[in-house]
């Protein structure tokens, strides 16, 4: 599947011939965009009787977050196609709880543990450890591309447009080429995209096997999850899935500590709503 994916990544990125604009450029050749990545791809995603595909927002290579390191890396188009994986195996990664997979809502759990949540939710089974648990499904991001903000507009701060058609745009032909491999089963995606893009999306997916949700970061957790007038209750620690206690006393990174890190247990009582739309 990665060998599919990767042609077809770069048959896409010829085509579009370094569009965006607005995207980031390499580090060492101004005139090339970085190859934006294929999904990571799970060993055992393909023997999978339901496969999940789960994507975060949108590639972020702000500085803040990503040192000098890393953009000399993607320099490399070999590298940066499939990034995912190649951080996911690296023996600096091997003892970390959530391992580093180039995609913040992952690598700090946040989005692992409502995919993983979702996941049981639906097939059920036993404990998995987050390594365990990705190597069954595949994600990635759904915008392909990082806005390079301090570029275009001075800005350090990252630029998320998961409601930006104009940008989302840019991404449906990867879109299109990783759902036509992966032949997922379900799709768990950020609720702000799909409701941008419904119609080429359900040209792609029936609406019933969409998992529309919220962007797992603290301020979208606080405001839209944890919010009262949204009635999700914070459920205590004592009462959470044995399956998935460990993982959130691991989280802990990117602003979840304190409130935050206790508001994130709004989230279970928000999938547990969700899931009823789509439990068999």
């Amino acid at each position: 599947m990665e060998g599919q994916l990767r042609a077809a990544y770069e048959k896409i990125f010829s085509e579009q011939q370094n569009q965006p604009d607005w995207a980031f450029r390499k580090e060492n050749n101004q005139d090339e965009l970085v190859r934006c990545p294929i999904p990571f791809v799970g060993k055992n995603y393909a023997q999978q009787k339901v496969k999940f595909l789960v994507y975060a927002s949108a590639e972020n290579l702000n500085p803040a977050q990503y040192d000098q390191h890393d953009y000399k890396l993607l320099n490399d188009d070999e590298f940066a196609i499939n990034r995912h994986r190649l951080y996911f195996d690296s023996l600096s990664n091997k003892d970390k709880f959530f391992p580093e997979v180039h995609c913040q809502p992952f690598n700090d759990g946040a989005l692992a543990i409502a995919a993983y949540y979702i996941y049981l939710g639906i097939v059920g089974g036993g404990k998995l450890t987050p390594r365990e648990f990705y190597e069954r499904i595949a994600f990635g991001n759904f915008g392909k591309f990082a806005y390079d903000s301090a570029r275009i507009n001075g800005k350090k701060k990252n630029d998320d447009y998961a409601s930006d058609r104009s940008r989302l745009e840019y991404s449906l032909k990867y879109v299109r080429a990783d759902i036509e491999c992966l032949q997922p089963d379900y799709l768990i995606m950020v609720k702000t995209t799909y409701d941008v893009l419904k119609r080429e999306m359900e040209s792609l997916l029936p609406a019933n096997r969409i998992i529309g949700i919220y962007q797992m970061n603290a301020s979208s957790i606080n405001c839209n999850i944890k919010a009262e007038r949204c009635g999700n209750r914070i459920v205590p620690v004592d009462e959470l899935d044995d399956r998935v206690k460990d993982w959130y006393e691991e989280l802990h990174e990117n602003k979840f500590t304190g409130d935050n890190k206790r508001n994130y247990r709004a989230v279970f009582s928000y999938l547990d709503k969700i899931l009823l739309r789509y439990k068999n």
